[in-house]
């Protein structure tokens, strides 16, 4: 008996943080058989993913990005957020407006 291929499933394509949200949260699900390995790369000092990795089969991992408004000055801030895997990766773009 063959073992399907893990298969990455990330629920959304964008975040878009307003001028009170400080954190935001998506999920990273194997939609595949076997062990899904991720890890995410941080894109800027000022914005953080928790948890950055992990290995799952079936549940679903959720994961929260954090951006700290003191660190940026006012304005729009567009940027990408990469989720790799061991089978591809799933980019997703992130907005925050600061005041």
């Amino acid at each position: 008996m063959e073992i399907a291929a893990p298969q990455l499933s990330v629920n959304i394509n964008e975040l878009e943080f307003d001028k009170d949200t400080s954190e935001l949260t998506f999920q990273i699900q194997n939609n595949g058989g076997g062990e899904l390995t991720w890890d995410i790369e941080d894109p800027d000092s000022w914005v953080e993913a928790s948890p950055s990795s992990s290995t799952t089969t079936e549940e679903t991992d959720e994961v929260t990005v954090f951006v700290d408004r003191l660190a940026v000055r006012s304005g729009y801030y567009e940027f990408t957020l990469t989720v790799e895997s061991n089978v591809g990766d799933h980019s997703l773009d992130l907005g925050m407006g600061q005041d």
